[in-house]
């Protein structure tokens, strides 16, 4: 059973990641969240298709989320975004 979660996380996050990067200016605009988290001193990877994960573990996965769009947020120059994607007509 793992074998197969593990077929369906790599075609569902390899779907994502070429949709994003074919995606006019979302690339840029993505937050990648890192997947690792530490419960108990120890580290797990979460996958996609992990849906019977603990509270900790979705609260580990929750405060890389903040962490990541934080760093994210600090340097975001939505103006240079725009004017690199958005172009006038």
């Amino acid at each position: 059973m793992g074998y197969f979660k593990a077929i369906a996380a790599t075609l569902m996050d390899g779907h994502d990641n070429y949709h994003i990067s074919k995606s006019k200016g979302d690339f840029d605009r993505t937050i990648g969240i890192p997947t690792v988290v530490e419960v108990d001193g120890a580290a797990k990877q979460i996958r996609t298709t992990d849906f019977d994960i603990t509270p900790a573990e979705s609260g580990a996965l929750y405060k890389n989320g903040e962490e990541s769009a934080r760093r994210f947020l600090e340097v975001w120059d939505f103006d240079a975004w725009k004017k690199t994607y958005r172009k006038s007509r």
